[in-house]
């Protein structure tokens, strides 16, 4: 064994590492044990070890790299467009980092199709310290967000990375550029491709403040009715109480003299005006939960919906307001929407149960029994689907963010979804 293949051993945990810390911050969250994962990574290892010892036609590795990044990336919870970006986006780099050092070694001709051995152990060694240096420098400046990126979007960030490794590749086969000219070129590519990233993130924190900015006026919107809400019971909780006793003297009179129809109609008239506060439907002391289920419960009530409510919950939540607002949002505006649209028995069960730090949402209403489906998905069929309630897309990208679960259950009559979320 010579010294680039003793090299290589060691290289390659290094190697192996760097994509288990880039798929981390690319392709979200660990889906499975962690047993599984390091298997998975275990696996990488040795392929590309015996892929090195025993293949030496760089088509072949590109392809063979990008099928196991492929099948490591699924230990993740990335959806399909953001696998693809991450395995394409974090190769492309790797391998431009890689090419970059081949050219500075000395190595400008790679026949793609051809057996084609690199024996520099200072190129080995350089790649593998810039690829630790790339992954300190990207876990800096990645950060999560709940968002949803429109697919033109995801389609022209994926698109450059492609490009740019048929480009590259392209490069190396033909081999007729000199030393210099191949590292500024392959110079380019990788700065064009760091771009791309911090383009992504970008667009990300873009989308997120729209976001952010949405929820917040829907949020202010609530509370200000909250306290309307409030201030009107307040006042006639002051008026009752001042001329409550004038009103109790009046129905006395009544039956002293043994009028009852008299002071049944007074009392009446009295429950009719006090009916004509606005009802508080949620009193749990959790400022938000009150605020939307008061606003969007009064909506229903002024659209002849019947409601039942239960909750059960603390005053003080370990979840985000923010994330709170998605997901009740969007089930309450969905529900109303959907029971708006019957002529009769609109109903909507609602319930918000607090147990064992689970928050468990339950929200059921009648519907036409017509559902919008596309691909065995459930839509909102909203005209403006981003501007009602961010979409039902986003409620399952909070519900992934606290490990809960979603279920949706239907029939000719009644349509149920549950939340689950651990917090």
């Amino acid at each position: 064994m010579n010294s680039v293949e003793i090299i290589f051993i060691f290289s390659n945990i290094i190697n192996t590492y760097v994509i288990f810390r880039l798929m981390h911050l690319f392709a979200g969250e660990r889906k499975y044990s962690k047993n599984i994962e390091i298997t998975s990574y275990l696996v990488y290892y040795l392929v590309s070890a015996v892929c090195f010892y025993l293949i030496h036609i760089p088509i072949i590795m590109l392809i063979g790299n990008l099928i196991l990044f492929f099948a490591i990336s699924f230990n993740y919870s990335a959806t399909g467009k953001e696998r693809i970006l991450a395995v394409v986006s974090i190769y492309c780099i790797l391998f431009i980092i890689e090419m970059l050092v081949v050219a500075i070694t000395g190595y400008i001709h790679f026949p793609m199709n051809s057996q084609v051995e690199y024996t520099s152990v200072m190129g080995l060694v350089t790649n593998q310290i810039l690829g630790l240096v790339v992954v300190n420098f990207l876990r800096v400046r990645k950060k999560q967000k709940i968002v949803s990126i429109p697919a033109v979007y995801w389609f022209c960030i994926a698109i450059i990375p492609l490009f740019s490794l048929y480009f590259l590749v392209t490069i190396l086969d033909v081999g007729n550029l000199n030393k210099i000219n191949t590292i500024i070129l392959i110079s380019f590519l990788l700065v064009i491709n760091f771009s791309i990233l911090f383009l992504y993130d970008f667009i990300v924190n873009i989308m997120s403040e729209r976001t952010s900015n949405l929820l917040l006026e829907q949020q202010n919107k609530y509370y200000a009715r909250q306290i309307d809400i409030m201030e009107a019971a307040m006042k006639l909780n002051n008026f009752i109480q001042h001329d409550l006793n004038n009103h109790l003297i009046s129905v006395e009179s009544y039956l002293r003299m043994q009028d009852i129809s008299s002071a049944l109609e007074y009392i009446s008239k009295m429950k009719k005006y006090n009916g004509g506060t606005e009802e508080i439907y949620s009193k749990t002391g959790n400022s938000v939960i009150d605020s939307i289920l008061n606003l969007k419960l009064h909506e229903a009530t002024i659209n002849d919906i019947h409601v039942e409510l239960k909750v059960q919950i603390p005053e003080q939540l370990e979840i985000d307001s923010f994330d709170l607002t998605i997901i009740l949002c969007n089930l309450l505006d969905n529900a109303i929407e959907a029971t708006q649209k019957m002529n009769s028995e609109k109903e909507i069960n609602i319930s918000l149960i607090y147990d064992r730090r689970r928050l468990i949402i339950s929200v059921e209403n009648t519907y036409a029994g017509k559902l919008k489906m596309k691909k065995e998905q459930l839509f909102t069929s909203k005209e403006d689907e981003y501007s009602h309630g961010i979409g039902l897309k986003n409620v399952g990208m909070v519900v992934e963010k606290y490990k809960g679960t979603v279920d949706i259950s239907y029939d000719d009559a009644w349509f149920k979804i549950y939340v689950m979320l651990y917090i």
